[in-house]
């Protein structure tokens, strides 16, 4: 029996899903089992430094892409629509609703697993991937903040304060799911299912979030193992290459508020967010995948400290008042963890329900893409200056004090491991 791992992502974005997987592999790697990282954009491993010997590399794969065919049927097409309320209607919005689409996309799926010869499947937002190994017979088991993990209940519920929620239409989706998985479960000669949660959901996936950050309100407060946001993401001495050497190092001591960045080029509305940031009186660290206009704006700010690569988060938040960012779960995490309260400018739904839900809190400020510069401004003070978003992002750390995210990676690599030891 082959002792290959195989950690998958296939859906979503952001460097929050390839940072789990990463520190999963790390660990598991050096116990000696075959490890493939199987992940929608493998550059973004570059992100990170090294940790294990180079004998010791996983191999890194490019997760299938979905192949580009028209809806099946005028039905599917409208589970495209918003508002999205549950993880049925995501799916199909993902490409579920074309019964064509995912038989190839699960094909695929399959002959990768079947050419790495893999006992076991670790999917992080990657349903196609359990469909697979469910067909194969591969054990799987998910892991995820709550938005990838949804309770196992018929139908999926809908998410945290997610808007007009129709018990009606989340039936109906739930059907729709249920009813395109099993077209491709006949098509292989398997049995078929009552419904997706039988494939999709088990008792024993992780949930990699906090009460607090998760998509769900759930019953059950047992099943949270936490965030894993790894200590090896970004380097700090590329900020040192900015343009700009007025701004002291988060080790000085400072004087004025401090933001802490992390922006994507393609927001919508990332040009007035750009002049809101030189606006600031407040000294910034800013990570953003550009080297544009936008890019030498910043850099031509005397208060701004530019970079095009990530930027070492924990080195850097102690020094932080506030952190803007577009919402991804383990930097949210990170952040409010140490205390700092966020700005977030959600650029998708999964990254909406959370800003929605910590703002619901009074541990964020949640921002649409429709902001004016002035707004962005009017935004960017308030997080500064307001102290009970300050006080109750600190309230958040001291309720998890002591958690570590290295030990849960360990103790979730330690799980993956006695599976494929039980076969």
């Amino acid at each position: 029996m082959s002792n290959t791992i195989a950690l998958c992502w296939e859906l979503g974005g952001g460097l929050g899903h390839v940072t789990g997987l990463k520190m999963l592999a790390d660990r598991l790697i050096q116990s000696g089992v075959q490890v493939i990282l199987v992940v929608k954009t493998p550059h973004d491993l570059l992100s990170f430094k090294s940790c294990p010997p180079a004998q010791l590399t996983p191999i890194v794969l490019q997760a299938p892409r979905w192949r580009q065919t028209s809806p099946s049927s005028n039905s599917g097409q409208r589970f495209t629509e918003k508002p999205i309320t549950n993880y049925a209607a995501t799916l199909l919005a993902a490409g579920y609703h074309d019964g064509k689409q995912l038989q190839q996309h699960c094909d695929d799926w399959q002959a990768l697993l079947k050419q790495h010869q893999v006992s076991l499947v670790v999917a992080d937002h990657a349903p196609t991937a359990r469909i697979a190994a469910h067909l194969l017979s591969i054990p799987h088991i998910g892991i995820g903040t709550g938005f990838c993990c949804p309770p196992k209940q018929t139908p999926f519920p809908a998410f945290d304060m997610a808007p007009d929620v129709d018990d009606n239409a989340r039936i109906v989706a739930d059907q729709a799911l249920t009813q395109q998985i099993n077209q491709v479960l006949q098509a292989a000669g398997a049995s078929q299912v009552t419904n997706a949660q039988q494939i999709l959901c088990s008792d024993n996936d992780v949930l990699n979030t906090l009460p607090h950050m998760d998509h769900y309100q759930r019953q059950n407060q047992d099943g949270y193992w936490g965030p894993l946001f790894s200590q090896q993401l970004g380097t700090q001495n590329q900020i040192g290459n900015s343009d700009n050497t007025e701004v002291p190092s988060a080790a000085h001591s400072k004087t004025k508020k401090r933001l802490l960045c992390y922006l994507k080029a393609g927001y919508p509305n990332i040009s007035a967010l750009v002049w809101a940031l030189v606006n600031s009186d407040a000294e910034k660290l800013v990570y953003m995948n550009d080297n544009g206009e936008l890019a030498n704006i910043l850099r031509n700010d005397p208060l701004t400290q530019f970079s095009q690569t990530p930027i070492d988060i924990n080195t850097e938040l102690g020094a932080a008042d506030l952190v803007i960012c577009h919402g991804g779960h383990n930097l949210s995490a990170q952040t409010l963890l140490a205390g700092v309260p966020l700005l977030m400018l959600p650029e998708h739904m999964e990254q909406g329900v959370l800003a929605n839900k910590l703002q619901q809190q009074g541990l964020a400020l949640a921002c649409d893409t429709k902001r004016t510069t002035e707004e962005y401004q009017t935004m960017i003070n308030k997080g500064l200056t307001d102290p009970q978003l300050t006080a109750n992002s600190q309230a958040f750390a001291n309720h998890y004090r002591g958690y570590d995210s290295d030990e849960m990676a360990d103790e979730m690599s330690e799980m993956f491991l006695e599976i494929i030891k039980g076969q």
